[in-house]
């Protein structure tokens, strides 16, 4: 557990640090895994993919991967993806070194353009409730501290990816980790205060720092779902 000194500290320095600019992402490169794959089986926050090239077994993020075919969300039955390293984990076998490629993240961002990886907008809303509504059910249930990380970390998670734009998910998968972190740090946090006080939320500076971020509206809407606002 964090002091309420180093919880305020983080947060201000984490609010004051600038993204990159989109020219110096461009400079930065990655491993990818980029192979044709078929789908074995899907949640809302992973896909289950097999690898034509030997058969192994990865789960990549939905909210990260790019399917390079015209139409998504409507497949056909093999097709090639592309996903950051950080996004996928194996499952089954091991990842053929051919499938791993190294790009500038200009590369990725350019065909996360070209095949349009936002989901359409009334997948977003509906994505949005579910993660909510889910955290929503773990409060009621008097907040259970057994179900804190496959309930709370794991829905915080998918809203903060749901939350950032494209560029923003890119750093966040790759060069901005720490921030990805953080931002899910603050959602549990405030999710928790809901069923078990938090005393960092007792600290005006740190929900003044949070909440006055007009540039976050994750950050805004749990606020006032906590009456933090």
């Amino acid at each position: 557990m964090r002091s309420v000194a180093g919880w305020a500290a983080i947060c201000a320095a984490l609010m004051m640090l600038p993204l990159l600019s989109k020219a110096q992402l461009t400079q930065i490169e990655t491993d990818f895994l980029e192979a044709e794959v078929s789908i074995v089986s899907f949640n809302a926050a992973t896909t289950r993919f097999r690898v034509s090239l030997n058969g192994a077994i990865v789960d990549v993020r939905n909210d990260v991967h790019i399917r390079l075919v015209p139409d998504p969300y409507r497949p056909p039955r093999a097709f090639q993806i592309l996903a950051p390293m950080t996004a996928v984990i194996l499952v089954e076998g091991r990842v053929p070194p051919a499938a791993i490629r190294r790009y500038h993240l200009a590369h990725y961002l350019a065909l996360r353009e070209k095949y349009e990886a936002q989901p359409p907008q009334d997948t977003r809303s509906t994505l949005e409730a579910r993660y909510f509504s889910e955290l929503e059910q773990w409060v009621k249930k008097g907040g259970p501290v057994a179900e804190i990380r496959s309930t709370v970390l794991e829905n915080c998670g998918k809203l903060v990816m749901l939350f950032a734009s494209p560029v923003e998910r890119a750093e966040l998968v790759t060069t901005r980790r720490d921030d990805f972190h953080f931002r899910v740090d603050v959602c549990s946090k405030m999710t928790v205060n809901r069923a078990h006080e938090q005393p960092e939320f007792k600290n005006p500076e740190i929900v003044s720092t949070i909440c006055g971020d007009k540039t976050n509206l994750l950050f805004r809407k749990l606020c006032v779902v906590s009456g933090l606002r």
